[in-house]
This record gives structure tokens, C-alpha cells and sequence, in this order.
């Protein structure tokens, strides 16, 4: 760019290698984002905790490479950040731990992790969005004119790419230069953080550090170009994975975690599977599709049409990783979550609201789970493949810090036909319809105030197609509470 020296990977970027951390704690979730309670509590802040296990506690388990990525861009653009300055080279990594040290300096590697979570701010987040609903998820055309763009302005980018639907090595880089050849080829070279100039000169000097665009999905980037440099993943875009551009100004500022209590950033949701299940399908009300499918129904690929707001987040694990995230645009979108499997939990959050469904018992099955958001309420669908399933459902509505309330709906039993559960936005009112036979099920109301858990339990309400059950709380119980940290599961 013009105001500036150009990139050098030999002194602007590290000199160490990415690294792993199997868990982010809840001291650095507090430091990357405003306003998250003082402790992992999750009778005392429930969408915190939700959020934290949900995706930020293992964000980084596989690297860091959007916190290095981001960190390295800003401290060549404005000369430091977070008490670094430049060049970043002069961070060395601690001796005799080849091939993922990190950096040797604590501080550093605590600003790394600061950096790399903030990937999930809601300007980010948003960014995303729009570019998968543009139809630029994995469009290397798009991604090269953002970068050269960028470079130019000043809003420098990072680059995100995948090569595949599960297991595609997801990855960041940041781009330095851009150049279009004779043949109309377009070039990306990049810094890479698994591939530091300390540890590899001649992937740099060779000029092997570039994404080659020929297309929208026509790109390539390989980190194994010769035989001596071969531990690393060949990308390219012809295998469903993606390739797209985004700011990185919009993750190294601190702001508030997207869901947080008072947020009013109301067009945003997102969808969390964990346990022993997979996501087969998201769709929306006009039949717009998530994943590419074969003829036996199973994802092949992600769709890269324009239309429906959804992105899968690549660093959550993918699909059959036994944790999925999906972020979606629109908080009051209607979609339909297909999943497949046994045990499971699907979460589905917003700003001040969390939903959660689970099955009772391990037994495999295709379930349909339509969610309905409108306002603070939120309305499900509930079908399956199987010939009856039972499931939990719990609504949490929190208004402000420490105050919430919620209901829980029991035992709630799926066949043939389809159950609905309305969830009440605050919390106090419960309405479960469409059962052909007469069933049955508990629903408890649970509200936290001034330190005070209150719940009130209603057992054994009946309903059926013709008489749906309208709930009510009746008598509240109280009871003083410690703090309670949640676990993943």
C-alpha cells in the first residue's frame, strides 16, 4: 500500500511456528470481549457460559492462525499492538520446541489468544454473513479484489480457506501482495503461520508462499511445494471447501461478545450441535439448502449460492466432529435443522434468548428441529424418523446481568406426528400443541433474581391435538444459591 513499506515475511511476520491451545479460559473470554460475567457461572450468566462452551473455550485447539494472522497485519500497519511493536520477527519462540513453540514471551501468547477469539465479533461475524449470502464463500475472484481493494484503502484483510466439508484443514493468512500475470492468473502471496520465514526461507524466497486464482472456485494453495518442504495440506477450491476475505480491523478491536445480555445487535443467531450427531441439512422456508447432498441424502459440499445467510464456522470442529457451529443472519429467520445421530444437544442463542433441544436416549435417528424466532419468543417444531422419541426442550430469556428467566419442557414425546412447543420470550408461559394422542409432560419455570433461584414445577400436564396445553408458573420455590460453573456437556 502506498503509505506504507511493503510486507516482509523475514521481518513482519513471526518467527515461530502456529501453535495449539486445547482450552481458552474464562479470564481470556473476559479480556476479549466487554461486559461477560466475573465467573464461568451458569445459574448467574447463562448465555455467557453457553456461548463460552458453545465456541469460544476451543477455539483455538487446532492453532491460532487468525490470531497471528491479525496480530502480525496490525503491528505492520500501525507499528504495535497490545505493548508489540514492530517487527514482529524480534518475538522469537522458546529454543528446542520445533515444530509448534509459539512465542517465548507469556504475554505475547496471551494476546495471540485475545486476538484469534475475537474472530466471533459481531462486526466479523456480520462481515461473514454477507459474504456467504452474497454467494462468495468460496469465490477466489471475490476474495483477490477484497485483498487488492484492502491493500490500497488501508482496511488490510485476512484470508480464510478450507478444502472440504469435513476435515478441510480450515486456515487463515494474511495476504501482502496481489498480482494479475499476462495470462489473466491472479496471485495471493501470503504469510503463513505455519510456514514462518525462520523455519522455511525458501518458501518465501521461491515464491511458493501464493494462492493461485484462475476462477471463483478454480484456486490452489499448496504448502508442500517441494520434498523437503512437505508437512503441510495442498487447498484447492474444486473440493466444496472455501475461499473468502475479511477485515482485520473488525477482530483486533475489543467489543462486545455478539449474544450478550443488552447487546442490541438483533440480527444475529447461531445453531451449536454437540454430542454423538451430525448436521445432515439447515434449510430455510424457501427451500434454500446449506450443504450440497448426494443421492443418498448426505452433505457433500457447501452450497455457494446466494440466498441463505448461513456460515459454517470453521474452527468449531465440522460436520461429524461431534461439534458444529453455524452463525446465522437474521435472529427472527425461520429454519429448519435437520440432524442425524443418537445423543445430542442443539443449541440456538441471540441476543438475551437461548433455546436447547435434546433427546432422551442414544438410539440414532433423522431429526427435524424447525425453529420459529419472533421477538424474545421462540417456536419449535419437533419431528423424527423414529418410531417415537422423547425430548427436552428449555427456553432462557435474561433481560440484564444477573437476572433471567426460563422454562423447561420435559418428556415431550414425538411419533408420527409433529409437536410444537411455544416458548414464552420472558419466560413465563409455555403452549405445547399437535399430538394426535393424549400425552403428557412436565414443565418447570425457573427465574434468578437478586441472587435468588426460584422454580416452579407443574407435573404431569395432558394435551392432545384438540386441547394443547397452555402453562402457567403456580407456586414458586426459592432457594439461596452458590456459584455453579457448567461443564461442555
Amino acid at each position: 500500500m502506498g503509505i506504507l513499506r511493503d510486507f516482509d515475511p523475514a521481518s513482519d511476520g513471526f518467527p515461530f511456528a502456529n501453535f495449539d491451545t486445547d482450552s481458552l479460559d474464562w479470564d481470556t473470554y473476559r479480556r476479549s470481549y466487554l461486559s461477560i460475567w466475573p465467573t464461568n457461572d451458569v445459574v448467574g450468566a447463562p448465555l455467557d457460559v453457553a456461548f463460552y462452551y458453545a465456541a469460544f473455550e476451543g477455539c483455538a485447539e487446532h492453532g491460532h492462525c487468525v490470531g497471528l494472522s491479525t496480530l502480525a497485519i496490525t503491528i505492520w500497519q500501525l507499528g504495535g499492538w497490545f505493548g508489540f511493536s514492530s517487527p514482529a520477527s524480534f518475538y522469537a519462540g522458546p529454543p528446542d520446541t520445533y515444530p509448534h513453540p509459539g512465542p517465548e514471551s507469556d504475554d505475547l501468547r496471551k494476546a495471540v489468544h485475545i486476538l484469534h477469539a475475537r474472530q466471533f465479533d459481531a462486526g466479523n461475524v456480520q462481515d461473514v454473513l454477507q459474504t456467504v449470502k452474497a454467494g462468495h464463500l468460496n469465490d477466489g475472484m471475490a476474495a483477490y479484489d477484497r485483498v487488492f481493494d484492502g491493500l490500497a484503502s488501508g482496511d488490510l484483510q485476512v484470508v480464510s480457506i478450507s478444502d472440504g466439508l469435513s476435515d478441510g484443514h480450515a486456515h487463515c493468512l494474511l495476504p501482502y501482495r496481489c498480482e494479475t500475470l499476462a495470462s489473466g492468473e491472479r496471485d495471493l502471496y501470503v504469510w503463513d503461520s505455519v510456514r514462518p520465514y525462520a523455519l522455511y526461507p525458501d518458501y518465501y524466497n521461491s515464491g511458493y508462499n501464493r494462492i493461485r486464482i484462475n476462477g471463483p472456485t478454480d484456486w490452489t494453495y499448496d504448502q508442500n511445494p517441494t520434498p523437503a518442504i512437505n508437512n503441510g495440506y495442498l487447498y484447492e477450491g474444486v473440493h466444496h471447501g472455501w475461499l473468502f476475505a475479511f477485515s482485520a480491523s473488525a477482530v483486533r478491536n475489543k467489543g462486545s461478545q455478539p449474544f450478550s445480555v443488552g447487546y442490541l445487535l438483533s440480527d444475529l443467531s447461531y445453531f451449536v450441535l454437540t454430542g454423538s450427531a451430525s448436521v445432515a441439512q439447515i434449510e430455510d422456508d424457501e427451500g434454500r439448502l446449506l450443504f450440497e447432498t448426494d443421492a443418498a441424502g448426505r452433505p457433500t459440499g457447501w452450497r455457494t449460492d446466494a440466498g441463505l445467510a448461513v456460515a459454517p464456522w470453521p474452527w468449531a470442529g465440522g460436520s461429524g466432529s461431534g461439534k458444529e457451529l453455524y452463525l446465522v443472519a437474521g435472529a427472527d429467520t425461520a429454519i429448519t435443522v435437520h440432524v442425524e445421530g443418537g445423543d445430542y444437544r442443539l443449541q440456538v442463542a441471540s441476543a438475551g434468548r437461548l433455546t436447547e433441544v435434546a433427546p432422551r436416549g442414544a438410539g440414532r435417528a433423522i431429526d427435524s428441529i424447525r425453529v420459529e424466532p419472533t421477538g424474545d419468543s421462540h417456536a419449535l417444531e419437533l419431528r423424527t424418523s423414529a418410531r417415537s422419541r422423547r425430548f427436552d426442550v428449555r427456553h432462557v430469556h435474561q433481560s440484564q446481568p444477573g437476572q433471567w428467566a426460563g422454562v423447561h419442557v420435559r418428556d415431550a414425546l414425538v411419533t408420527d406426528d409433529a409437536l410444537r412447543v411455544e416458548l414464552g420470550g420472558t419466560g413465563d408461559a409455555a403452549r405445547v400443541s399437535g399430538a394426535r394422542a393424549r400425552r403428557k409432560v412436565d414443565v418447570e419455570f425457573e427465574r434468578f433474581h437478586d441472587g435468588m433461584l426460584s422454580s416452579s414445577l407443574l407435573e404431569g400436564r395432558r394435551f392432545d391435538a384438540e386441547r394443547p396445553l397452555f402453562a402457567t408458573p403456580e407456586q414458586w420455590v426459592s432457594a439461596p444459591r452458590s456459584v455453579q460453573p457448567a461443564s461442555a456437556e
